[in-house]
């Protein structure tokens, strides 16, 4: 059996599976059957792919020398999530991330000034830069400044600030998961799907929900997809050989097309940490499958 324990995730990603101890996602991975080759071509936060344990006897294709293990690739059409993950994977470039990561306040006037400054040259200034701008931000969506809780503390301080360290001290952990992934350069996400599609592949597909089904639809900005869009995954994922994970809110185009092809469907409930105010909307998170999940 695997010891693995999923690192602290590092970035807050708007519609990132890792709240609540990462439950949405272990749900998720839950739902998952063997594979060798593994893709999340809508990569964002990367919640479910830092809860998934590598090396987790259950999701083996097989116990060959040449079947053992897995082939990870992650990416996203938003670069500066790409350069993000590429960061992590380098231990020089972990090395100098974590240092300027512990120097930094959780605080209001830093967030302001990560969110005024463009991307420059140096890659590890980026990320840093895109972890403060999405970290500190309300629900990830790079709006406002994070909400301050005052009901409770963490580690005996602001929940808030006691979250931001965490992550920074457990860059190294994800380090050492992310250097066993191939992290591409920012594409199309059906392009990845498609390439890398295969009998033994497991893609796990998280596009930006469709905005009607959403509070927020408008937050992932260029980075949208419309209606047309997610017609043409629909039609992608239609023709795909190998197994498919679909997330997304209940909605008539997607369950229709699960019904015309027979895709199996579960559904989890989650609060919308997404939404203002003290008591939080349950919201259904659906999966929708082209095989028979074990649970």
């Amino acid at each position: 059996m695997s010891d693995y324990r999923p690192p602290p995730l590092p970035a807050k990603c708007h519609g990132g599976k890792g709240a609540h101890g990462g439950k949405l996602a272990q749900w998720l991975i839950s739902l998952m059957v063997p594979h060798r080759v593994y893709t999340e071509a809508f990569a964002g936060g990367l919640a479910v792919l830092l809860y998934k344990d590598p090396d987790d006897p259950r999701l083996q294709w097989a116990d060959t020398a040449s079947d053992r293990g897995c082939v990870e690739i992650v990416n996203d059409l938003n670069g500066r999530w790409s350069e993000f993950w590429q960061v992590a994977r380098d231990p020089a470039d972990v090395e100098r991330l974590s240092w300027l990561w512990e120097r930094t306040e959780f605080n209001e006037k830093l967030w302001k000034q990560a969110m005024a400054w463009p991307p420059g040259p140096d890659r590890v200034q980026n990320a840093w830069q895109w972890a403060v701008a999405v970290r500190m931000s309300l629900a990830g969506r790079m709006t406002n400044f994070a909400t301050i809780s005052t009901g409770r503390t963490r580690r005996g301080r602001c929940e808030q600030a006691s979250a931001w360290d965490t992550a920074g001290k457990g860059l190294r952990l994800v380090y050492e998961r992310m250097r066993r992934v191939v992290v591409l350069d920012a594409q199309s996400g059906l392009r990845v799907i498609a390439k890398y599609d295969c009998p033994e592949a497991l893609h796990y597909v998280d596009p930006p929900y469709l905005g009607t089904t959403r509070t927020s639809p408008r937050a992932y900005k260029q980075f949208e997809m419309g209606p047309a869009e997610h017609q043409q995954l629909l039609a992608l994922l239609a023709t795909i050989r190998g197994k498919v994970v679909l997330s997304g809110y209940a909605d008539p185009m997607y369950d229709g097309f699960a019904a015309a092809h027979g895709w199996e469907v579960r559904d989890f409930q989650t609060p919308n940490h997404a939404a203002g105010g003290r008591k939080k909307r349950v919201m259904t998170e659906r999966a929708w499958m082209n095989y028979t999940p074990p649970v």
